[in-house]
């Protein structure tokens, strides 16, 4: 029985490519790099800032993780961030239906509070969890044990739900089943479907097929 369902961010609650494009961009230019395009682009979004970045440099990608959140600190993250259409009707009916939700995200922490209170949907959750790099949080596993110690969550009652295998690899390090949103910034075929609860096309079949699996 699901009673607890914990939201990636980016390209699960959020599309937030506008926002992290224009971070990239900018300090890609300031490293001389180029910034990539199609599918190479999109892979940008999802993974923790320096695992990113060690696919560009053979240095340590710390400084860099570092000036990447000093340039992300500096964007309008209202307008360049949006909810996900039906977003917004699904925390809502989830709600009411009796779960309880949170946030796991490798996005820093104090920026994923910052751009769910500005779209208005922060008090839908029990808590929203990111990385903390005062506490070596920075892994979605470590952001995701955090979330299930800190509440005294039962495993088997949770669900992650993610759109990229960064997302699944976590959920699987930590032992909770992960489900997966096609519209975001991952790829189906990155995934073992016959490991993952279930695939949704949109937010709509997130509550159907979570109810399906508790009414199954």
């Amino acid at each position: 029985m699901i009673k607890n369902v914990i939201f990636d961010l980016d390209g699960t609650v959020i599309d937030s490519s506008e926002c992290i494009y224009k971070v990239y961009s900018a300090l890609f230019r300031e490293m001389k790099i180029p910034m990539p395009d199609g599918r190479s682009r999109r892979r940008l979004i999802g993974p923790p800032v320096e695992t990113t970045l060690s696919g560009y440099i053979k240095t340590d990608p710390s400084p860099y993780g570092k000036r990447f959140r000093e340039i992300y600190s500096t964007v309008d993250l209202k307008s360049t961030n949006r909810l996900y259409e039906g977003i917004p009707e699904l925390l809502e009916t989830l709600t009411e239906d009796g779960y309880r939700l949170f946030i796991a995200t490798s996005k820093a922490e104090n920026f994923a509070v910052k751009i769910l209170t500005y779209l208005n949907v922060n008090d839908y959750f029990t808590a929203i969890y990111g990385s903390r790099y005062e506490l070596d949080r920075t892994s979605k596993s470590r952001v995701l044990q955090a979330v299930i110690d800190d509440y005294g969550l039962n495993k088997e009652e949770c669900i992650l739900i993610g759109d990229t295998k960064f997302d699944y690899v976590g959920a699987t390090e930590v032992g909770v089943r992960t489900g997966v949103v096609t519209y975001g910034f991952g790829e189906k075929e990155d995934f073992d479907e016959g490991k993952i609860a279930f695939f949704a096309d949109t937010p709509y079949d997130v509550r159907k097929k979570i109810g399906g699996i508790n009414n199954g």
